[in-house]
């Protein structure tokens, strides 16, 4: 959802740099406007990033990006299924696969990699996104819809 709602800002911040969503910071203080300035271009810089990843390991996790990751696997990588109490299935495979399919997204496909993209990407991208989607809501939808 979080990288959905990354590339709706970046679709915004083009909108933005065109003027046509103008009238969205009328009215908006300066600490509103300086936060949706950042992440507009936060989004901007990083939006083919952003969208690869979610293509590959967010909401569009569809058969090729699977096959994909399979591929990619590691000949080390351990998988299992467990069954607790209740009937719950436990798939102690997905993250193996998950990390699989970020592994083009990282230099070199090196998973010691990761911790930098999460530091200067992802995590950065939840905060962009949530701060915008904080300000929508304040600002624009709960007059209207939060009484």
């Amino acid at each position: 959802m979080l990288l959905y709602l990354s590339l709706v800002a970046a679709a915004d911040a083009r909108a933005s740099r065109r003027g046509s969503s103008r009238r969205c910071t009328v009215g908006v203080d300066e600490d509103v406007k300086a936060t949706l300035s950042s992440a507009i271009t936060f989004f901007e810089t990083n939006e083919t990033l952003l969208r690869e990843i979610r293509n590959d390991i967010g909401g569009h996790f569809g058969h090729q990006a699977a096959l994909n990751a399979l591929d990619r696997l590691s000949p080390n990588a351990y998988s299992a299924i467990e069954l607790v109490d209740g009937g719950d299935l436990r798939l102690r495979f997905v993250g193996e696969i998950a990390a699989s399919a970020l592994l083009p997204h990282l230099p070199n496909e090196d998973i010691e990699e990761y911790p930098a993209l999460l530091r200067d990407c992802i995590k950065p991208a939840y905060k962009h996104a949530t701060r915008c989607v904080q300000i929508l809501v304040l600002k624009y939808l709960w007059g209207r819809f939060g009484k």
